[in-house]
């Protein structure tokens, strides 16, 4: 259970509540043991993430978030709405499966990116969903 206290200095505090009833007789509680666990960073963090994704998906630029291995981990509305796909057929699945020519040269350089872990900088073919493409220019 989440719980707010509101402490005399004016902070609030999110405290999170586990408890467990031990029973002296059927349906007879004798005692409750439990904790309390400060949360207040962790909700804090969430609210900030929440604020954070929001205002990724709803900037007019298409975004598009990879690991190091290019697994894509997040697209924005505006990368959907120009490329046609779903989020479920994206998020999780390798960049390349999105290129046009996943063996251009254009490609074969994000690749190395990739793997040096480094920033690039280039045009490069994307395939929409409905087979056709379109060159971005891509960061």
């Amino acid at each position: 259970m989440l719980l707010r206290i509101f402490r005399p200095d004016g902070s609030v505090r999110s405290l999170q509540a586990r408890t467990r009833f031990h029973p002296d007789r059927p349906d007879q509680p004798a005692r409750m043991v439990g904790t309390l666990l400060d949360v207040t960073e962790r909700e804090k963090a969430n609210a900030n993430r929440d604020l954070f994704r929001r205002l990724v998906d709803e900037a007019g630029q298409a975004i598009r978030i990879s690991e190091p291995n290019g697994q894509i981990l997040f697209v924005n509305q505006a990368y959907l709405t120009l490329t046609g796909h779903r989020r479920d057929r994206i998020e999780q699945h390798p960049y390349t499966e999105f290129l046009a020519d996943p063996d251009s040269p254009a490609a074969r350089a994000v690749a190395a990116a990739y793997a040096e872990r480094r920033n690039w900088t280039g045009l490069l073919d994307v395939a929409r969903a409905d087979g056709t493409s379109f060159t971005a220019l891509c960061n």
